[in-house]
């Protein structure tokens, strides 16, 4: 099954280096204006079938991109939840100790204070990317578009080629761009076949 993960566009509060994760703010200007180039770049395919996490940027991205298609929203598969750490930048933030036990957290078992842990949001992503594929499935669809977050994506890719040793920010795709997955599902298990960048 081929399956296109784009980030959904820019907003405000990402030009301003905060944390959103699961706050709702809604694409600018200039998140739209690069979704209508890369559109017009026919950066995007056509697939089957639609999904997007619950979060405004989310659905406006999918809107944008793909007015004319039905689409089912998925909230398992929204960004992070940073709990008391969202919509503050790392500057902010550096002087609490709380945050500085979750960035330097190796075991993934270290919770943003009333947000996730890196292990919870694996397992959440995971769970909803298996509902995306179970569903497409279901309705004999070959290729799908999951329109989500760079943390959720970047997770996935993680997750799915095996590379957790790689440099977070380096997969984490630009807003607007992603990856294209041939994957295979063997019972339970899912297995890349090619993968390739969209930007």
């Amino acid at each position: 099954m081929l399956v296109q993960m784009i980030r959904h566009a820019k907003t405000l509060e990402n030009e301003a280096m905060l944390y959103q994760g699961s706050s709702d703010p809604h694409i600018s200007k200039a998140g739209r204006q690069q979704l209508i180039d890369n559109k017009n770049k026919e950066l995007y395919i056509s697939t089957d079938r639609y999904y997007t996490s619950d979060r405004a940027r989310a659905i406006q991205t999918m809107q944008e991109l793909f007015s004319n298609e039905n689409y089912c929203i998925v909230p398992l598969l929204t960004e992070y939840n940073f709990g008391d750490f969202e919509m503050k930048t790392n500057e902010e933030l550096m002087a609490n100790n709380e945050y500085i036990l979750w960035l330097q957290d190796k075991t993934g078992d270290v919770k943003c204070p009333n947000g996730e842990s890196n292990n919870m949001f694996l397992s959440r992503i995971l769970k909803g990317l298996d509902y995306a594929i179970n569903d497409a499935s279901e309705h004999s669809a070959e290729s799908i578009t999951i329109i989500s977050h760079g943390g959720t994506i970047a997770f996935l890719y993680m997750s799915l080629m095996d590379e957790w040793d790689a440099d977070f920010y380096s997969i984490m795709p630009k807003h607007s761009e992603g990856y294209l997955f041939d994957l295979i599902q063997i019972d339970s298990e899912i297995i890349v076949n090619k993968s390739q960048r969209i930007c």
